[in-house]
């Protein structure tokens, strides 16, 4: 981290703490935060002679707007998330993937964007939906030193290749995915691989460990199980919460929707966590039609197609044969639905084991510590 970047580490820590103190000693009201809040923005932008980079001021006020969910987080007994909460907003305004390279390589059915760097045993990392490579910024960062991290667009998502349309959704199934990521692994020079998923891309580092054994080292999924699973065990619970799984399977419905107004949809992309860089980013891709078509798409090949692929390895009865670790975000519905899913998995893998992280659905933003510890231990285990 630069010098400037580890400076400002700095302010932030001791911004969180001074959040903490206030929210837990209930010192300042709603009204007041708000009013400090708008005090220290004005004076910042009638301020000319500031040496901290409009970015780094960001920083310094994103935990004071944390302080404005105080009441929030009060009533639903969550005080002692505060400092993480405050840390977190603060730091996803600093620069992410220190020293990465951002390429577009040519994977076989079209161009993939990539991010990678680092320095020792390659790990590919993928995301879920709504979201592009750009979510895994801090964890790349606190990474790198260890491994050499692979952050691709997936096919159909950010400024990847669009798979072609067919009618049972092949292009896109995660069997061609992982095939298109597999080409990227080796184009970059690397035979052999660790994959880590979460959400959507969960889906598709299972398929790559299913069907390319000999390439996948070990398996990381964080917030997924196979397909079929999912489908298997829908009941009124997953109907009323994940129910876009059934309205993205319509036809052109879901597009129509998203695309009239992408930020009403997606409404709950925050800068203050995701990074103000990963935030543009995606708002960018989110209003492009084409890129709303691949993401639905992802969907509808798992009800038209992902589901035949778990079926026949089950019925064939082959598992994933690299040691796998499954994590889950505690403050998501993973469990609330499925129960445990380490038992879940031990249906499909000879050698898993996992654990809840606390966070909330997006845990590579929300608790990249603790997501980027679990994933250093698992793969430097012997």
């Amino acid at each position: 981290m630069n010098t400037a970047n580890l400076q400002l580490k700095g302010l932030i820590m001791a911004m969180a703490s001074i959040c903490e103190a206030i929210v837990d000693k209930q010192l300042l009201t709603r009204g007041e935060i708000d009013a400090a809040l708008s005090k220290a923005q004005k004076a910042i932008e009638e301020d000319d002679d500031h040496e901290l980079s409009g970015a780094n001021l960001a920083a310094i006020l994103f935990p004071i707007r944390v302080l404005q969910l105080a009441g929030e987080i009060q009533s639903e007994g969550r005080r002692g998330n505060v400092f993480r909460l405050c840390q977190t907003c603060g730091e996803a305004q600093l620069s992410m993937f220190e020293g990465f390279s951002l390429d577009t390589v040519d994977a076989g059915p079209g161009s993939l964007r990539v991010r990678h760097g680092g320095t020792g045993p390659p790990v590919l990392l993928l995301h879920g939906h709504p979201r592009t490579h750009m979510t895994w910024g801090k964890v790349g960062d606190l990474l790198s030193p260890h491994f050499t991290i692979v952050c691709p667009d997936l096919p159909g998502f950010g400024r990847s290749y669009q798979p072609l349309d067919a009618p049972d959704s092949r292009s896109s199934s995660k069997r061609a995915k992982a095939e298109a990521l597999v080409e990227l692994m080796l184009r970059l020079g690397h035979e052999n691989f660790a994959v880590a998923g979460h959400d959507r891309g969960s889906l598709t580092a299972f398929r790559m460990a299913m069907d390319h054994p000999d390439r996948v080292r070990r398996l990381i999924i964080a917030d997924g199980i196979p397909v079929i699973e999912h489908l298997e065990r829908a009941d009124w619970k997953f109907a009323r919460d994940w129910y876009h799984w059934f309205f993205f399977a319509q036809p052109e419905k879901p597009e129509r929707a998203i695309s009239a107004d992408p930020l009403a949809w997606y409404d709950k992309l925050s800068p203050a966590l995701m990074g103000k860089q990963a935030y543009d980013d995606l708002v960018d891709i989110i209003h492009d039609p084409a890129v709303i078509h691949g993401m639905i798409e992802d969907y509808r090949a798992g009800l038209r197609i992902d589901h035949l692929h778990d079926s026949e390895d089950r019925d064939a009865g082959r598992k994933v044969t690299c040691p796998m670790l499954c994590l889950w975000s505690l403050r998501d519905d993973m469990e609330q639905i499925y129960g445990d899913p380490v038992a879940i998995w031990r249906n499909w893998a000879d050698d898993v084991h996992g654990f809840g992280i606390d966070s909330g659905h997006h845990v590579a933003e929300e608790n990249p510590e603790a997501l980027s510890q679990a994933i250093r231990e698992f793969l430097e285990r012997r």
